[in-house]
């Protein structure tokens, strides 16, 4: 397989072709990458491919910079299934296990979008609290866990954005956005 890409769109399928991909797009063109987990992948729990994707966004400057804030969550396979992804026990413990072994997630998630909400919600124990429109509400279970886990991605931004040398000023700029969209997670 390889990465198919358009103007604004990188679906990222694999890790090979993701370069390939960024070098085709135009600067300061606004990019959306795809990152699609099959049902097939959970339930083999196979980490493997996913974190092989999630590295190949990681280990240039260039893909660093150019990727911040773009990647949005797919899981394919689930179209019929009733509850949100965050319910699926297979889709939360398979995250957890990507996420353990790659923490750069707060700054590749598309923040505006409802990714970091999502991605919180699969790692740390939540519960449906109300719905408003097409807005899931989640209440924290066990707020021990939650912060372990907010510092864990902070963690990685911090390193991630150290180890490339991006200003002290956007990695505020980028906390204060993720803070953002947590208190958007919680009605707030």
């Amino acid at each position: 397989m390889s990465a198919h890409f358009d103007q604004h769109r990188i679906n990222l399928v694999d890790a090979d072709s993701i370069h390939a991909a960024v070098d085709a797009l135009r600067d300061g063109e606004p990019t959306s990458v795809v990152l699609l987990i099959q049902r097939r992948e959970i339930e083999a729990n196979n980490v493997g491919t996913t974190i092989d994707r999630l590295m190949a966004l990681s280990d240039s400057s260039r893909n660093c910079r150019r990727l911040g804030n773009s990647v949005n969550l797919l899981f394919g396979g689930y179209d019929f299934d009733a509850r949100e992804v965050f319910e699926i026990p297979a889709i939360r413990a398979y995250m957890q296990r990507v996420a353990a072994e790659w923490n750069h997630w707060f700054h590749y998630l598309n923040a505006e979008a409802d990714d970091v909400a999502l991605l919180l919600r699969m790692l740390t124990p939540v519960r449906r609290r109300t719905s408003y429109g097409n807005e899931v509400l989640a209440e924290i279970v066990d707020v021990a866990h939650f912060q372990r886990t907010m510092k864990h991605l902070f963690h990685g931004l911090n390193v991630l954005h150290a180890q490339y040398g991006i200003a002290e000023s956007q990695t505020i700029a980028r906390t204060d956005v993720i803070m953002a969209a947590v208190r958007r997670m919680f009605g707030e």
